[in-house]
């Protein structure tokens, strides 16, 4: 898990998106995250619910949809916490990857308001 602070100014509207990351994937299948050292990738995703049931894909709109976080701003010095829950997908492909190395992906958090 991680968290998203967001400080908006009072009554404002929000959405918050995120990338389909620099792994290469897609956030409506699987991410992907990627090896320098090593060939293959390690298949993930990220959600927005705690039981990791909907897949938290970009952009988020002005206000949230069923697949993005968002809420309306309490000001700027109330920062509200959205959080991030992520899962290894236990695929075919992530398990070939299975060589210890570092794999990344680069998430962009997008705040839409």
């Amino acid at each position: 898990t991680s968290t998203i602070a967001v400080g908006c100014t009072s009554g404002t509207p929000y959405g918050i998106g995120l990338s389909d990351g620099t792994g290469g994937g897609s956030n409506f299948a699987q991410r992907t995250m990627s090896s320098a050292t090593v060939a293959g990738s390690l298949q993930y995703n990220l959600y927005n619910t705690a039981a990791r049931d909907r897949i938290w894909n970009n952009p988020g709109a002005p206000s949230a949809t069923p697949r993005t976080q968002g809420g309306t701003g309490t000001g700027l010095a109330n920062l509200i916490n959205h959080t991030v829950y992520g899962r290894l997908q236990d695929s075919a492909t992530s398990q070939a990857a299975m060589p210890a190395s570092d794999y990344t992906s680069t998430i962009t958090v997008s705040v839409n308001y």
